[in-house]
């Protein structure tokens, strides 16, 4: 079993998933610019992120850490000599970055950069990552309320259509929502990622949530199990 596939099904492994790779230059997974705060003395200020998409990657451990790095990262490459095929979707300051169903068809693997304060929604339409400062139609930044509209205007999905959906959030369940789970996460205490993989007809989702002070404790998390047929989407 590789590190991709035996982490999320074992359910107990602990420890961070790191996204890139911080201490060397390169391309990491990171969205456009590093990020200040991700910013390290050996990282070019204008190492930029793979797009969305399928892509090819390196994974290995290292103490307690999974790597997960582009296959264009100059790292040691005799590190991670596996090559992984995944969908990776990356984050966007303000944006909502999705993929349908019928665009996962290309892979078995998925991948997304870290939360900490954003949201993770799967539902009919496709998965998506929704930043945390989305906002429009008068709603305030950083609201859950923008977060929603900015699903809509997005065309990721509605919150309030009535369809199955199930999400990562820094906010609790909404009343009314009959329809909808939510696995909550403390952006104080968390940071997350989450991975899926297919097997057969069956997308599982699965979140690591890594408790920053003790990273031994974290555990993953199932989000969400998808059959997908024809691109059509039945949330179980």
């Amino acid at each position: 079993m590789t590190i991709l596939t035996n982490m999320p099904i074992d359910g107990t492994c602990a420890g961070h998933i790191n996204v890139g790779d911080y201490s060397n230059p390169g391309e990491s997974l990171f969205w456009g610019t590093v990020r200040p705060v991700l910013v390290h003395p050996l990282v070019p200020a204008t190492a930029t992120s793979k797009p969305a998409g399928v892509i090819s990657v390196r994974c290995f451990k290292h103490g307690f850490n999974t790597h997960i790095i582009s296959q264009d990262s100059i790292l040691d490459k005799g590190l991670g000599m596996n090559s992984h095929n995944l969908y990776w979707l990356p984050w966007g300051d303000g944006t909502v970055a999705s993929v349908t169903w019928a665009g996962l068809a290309g892979t078995n693997l998925f991948l997304t950069s870290t939360f900490s304060g954003c949201r993770f929604v799967v539902n009919d339409t496709g998965v998506a990552h929704v930043a945390w400062g989305t906002h429009g139609g008068g709603h305030a930044h950083g609201s859950s309320h923008g977060r929603d509209y900015a699903e809509v205007t997005a065309a990721s999905g509605n919150p309030t259509g009535g369809g199955r959906r199930r999400a990562l959030s820094v906010t609790g369940a909404v009343p009314g929502r009959v329809n909808e789970q939510r696995l909550t996460y403390d952006i104080n205490l968390n940071q997350c990622v989450v991975i899926g993989w297919k097997t057969g007809n069956r997308w599982t989702f699965k979140c690591l949530k890594m408790i920053i002070a003790s990273p031994m404790k974290s555990r993953w998390t199932t989000i969400a199990e998808v059959d997908v047929v024809g691109g059509v989407a039945n949330i179980v």
